[in-house]
């Protein structure tokens, strides 16, 4: 009843933001109540509006719950997309929210980025997983990978509290730098079980 309260002003002073958080919020209450398609819509209107406000914090967080949303309801394809929205809006502002110490005010930044994350690199892990058609599995392992490293390269900038830890710059791709006797593990831990990716020269191992 609140938030219905809410989205009719909202609605009546025609303001983004609030809009934004009012329909985001209560996409979330239906979300609990597991009526994902209502859910789903109200989350949209709220990425809408966020996109309205240029404010790059709320669009990332309506996009990420618009994924989970998505999972929810068995559309692995359009989770990946909405996460990956998601991660692009908050590329842009990562540096900025590390060294304003915004995120440090509430939660760890672990507990705040994270999710993101490591829910896209999940997704994409267990379409791999199902997929028998070699370059997909490549594709899907590579892009799970980066998930990961774009994490961590976030992590290292809040860490250091500056943004100039950055990878602006043009890096030789993985497998040119490693030779036949050498190889790059990356442990992922999730909730439910702990994936392994093995990099080596001739490509990416998935274990779980």
């Amino acid at each position: 009843q609140t938030l219905e309260a809410a989205r009719r002003i909202a609605n009546r002073l025609d303001h983004a933001a609030a809009k934004a958080q009012v329909y985001g919020h209560l996409g979330l209450l239906y979300q609990q109540a597991k009526r994902y398609d209502e859910a789903l819509s109200l989350i949209r209107q709220a990425v809408f509006f966020a996109q309205q406000t240029r404010q790059l914090p709320l669009l990332y967080f309506w996009q990420w719950h618009t994924g989970r949303i998505q999972a929810a309801r068995g559309d692995k394809n359009g989770a990946i997309t909405a996460y990956q929205q998601a991660v692009a809006s908050l590329k842009t502002i990562r540096a900025q929210v590390a060294t304003t110490g915004y995120i440090n005010l509430t939660q760890s930044f672990r507990e705040k980025i994270a999710p993101v994350y490591f829910e896209l690199a999940d997704l994409l892990l267990q379409q791999a997983s199902a997929t028998q058609v070699p370059a997909r599995r490549d594709q899907l392992l590579r892009q799970a990978r980066k998930a990961i490293e774009s994490f961590k390269e976030a992590e290292l900038q809040d860490y250091f509290q500056s943004d100039c830890v950055s990878l602006d710059t043009q890096c030789t791709d993985l497998e040119q730098l490693i030779d036949a006797q050498t190889a790059v593990l990356y442990p992922i831990p999730l909730p439910d079980r702990l994936e392994l990716l093995l990099q080596r020269r001739d490509g990416l191992v998935q274990a779980t």
